[in-house]
């Protein structure tokens, strides 16, 4: 009696067991317009890009994947290293692609992957602001500076900011509408956390929560709570790198006076467009007690060495040479370059993300000129 009971409960066990796998079988069907690729790879998106399968064609230019998925993740579907197509895939989705093969992601019919539809619905939306945006600047790129086009500039200036407003306006309805969706990380960190604090936190919980064993929600979990750390007002963590001459210097050492901490690289041409400013800046109020301290996220040091020599940048910098996984960046969460982090004289944050007029007119209520 007691083996036979024994007999049953194994047997209960291995029949959950193989329902509990088919259940989170992922069957993806594949439909292409030509026989020119022969097979695609199903590629998972991790800390690194591991190939689960490869697959071939069949004579109906048809392929179809199987595989379990224990947890909702991030894949590439590969036809060659320029081709491929990224999909958001749950446990258990049955999931149908149309597409012509010659541009796989930007013709595909997606069925049965409510988060891949999505991730593309955001993308095409976005796009439609971007493609307005290019025209506008190719117009004003052809007329500013000329005498008597003010008017026109201003209103090219005004139809450019309300066309990124409402990019803004398509990402943060995505995050607020879907805030359990890992879809939404491939567009979060175009709202600032500096600006959106408070969607950066929420979505940031609910990805924690529902997405615990996922490395991307993960990351963005833990790169939250970094920044919400370094809010204003808080202690600058202190910065420790070698210098050009590989002397180590720390942020710390300048308390007492202003300090601009400047996140760029020889590479960024948008961190090169502001050198003409922040050296106008410098030679100002250095001599009030004025500091800049230059992070750079090269990963060369002749790079890095060169261009400051050849530009003649006067300030304090630093550099581990290690490009985004640099000590400093990840300190600071820093996604995207320029990024400059004004301190006051007692080590706080006055000002995060901030350039231009608004550096300009913080610099003059410090110093007063």
């Amino acid at each position: 009696m007691f083996y036979l009971r024994l007999k049953l409960i194994l047997f209960f066990l291995v029949f959950n067991g193989l329902l509990f796998a088919q259940k989170n079988n992922v069957h993806i069907e594949i439909k292409l317009d030509s026989n020119k690729y022969e097979k695609i790879e199903v590629v998972e998106i991790g800390e690194k890009l591991n190939t689960i399968l490869t697959k071939e064609l069949d004579e109906d230019k048809k392929i179809n994947i199987d595989f379990p998925l224990e947890n909702p993740s991030i894949f590439r579907l590969v036809l060659d290293q320029k081709n491929f197509l990224v999909v958001v895939i749950h446990p258990g989705e049955k999931i149908k692609i149309n597409a012509n093969a010659q541009n796989f992601a930007k013709t595909a019919e997606i069925v049965g992957s409510p988060n891949t539809k999505l991730l593309y619905d955001t993308d095409r939306k976005i796009a439609v602001f971007s493609i307005k945006m290019d025209s506008l600047n190719q117009v004003y790129s052809t007329i500013v500076g000329k005498e008597g086009n003010d008017s026109i500039v201003q209103s090219l200036t005004n139809q450019y900011t309300d066309y990124d407003k409402q990019r803004y306006t398509v990402i943060e309805e995505l995050i607020r509408n879907n805030p359990k969706s890992l879809a939404g990380l491939f567009f979060i960190e175009r709202l600032p956390y500096v600006d959106y604090p408070e969607l950066n936190e929420s979505y940031a919980e609910a990805l924690q929560k529902h997405h615990p064993k996922n490395i991307h929600a993960q990351k963005y979990y833990q790169k939250i709570n970094s920044e919400k750390k370094m809010g204003i007002g808080k202690e600058a963590p202190d910065i420790i790198l070698p210098d050009t001459s590989g002397t180590e210097r720390k942020l710390s050492e300048f308390k007492g006076k202003v300090v601009l901490i400047d996140f760029w690289a020889s590479w960024c041409s948008p961190c090169k467009k502001e050198i003409p400013h922040m050296k106008s800046l410098y030679a100002k109020y250095k001599p009030k007690g004025f500091e800049i301290f230059a992070v750079s996220l090269d990963k060369t040091a002749a790079a890095w060495k060169g261009y400051i020599k050849r530009e003649q940048l006067p300030w304090t910098h630093v550099s581990d040479t290690k490009g985004w996984s640099s000590i400093g960046a990840k300190l600071y969460g820093v996604s995207s370059i320029p990024h400059l982090v004004l301190i006051d004289k007692e080590g706080k944050i006055l000002a995060r993300n901030i350039r231009g007029a608004e550096l300009d007119n913080k610099l003059k209520q410090i110093f007063g000129f």
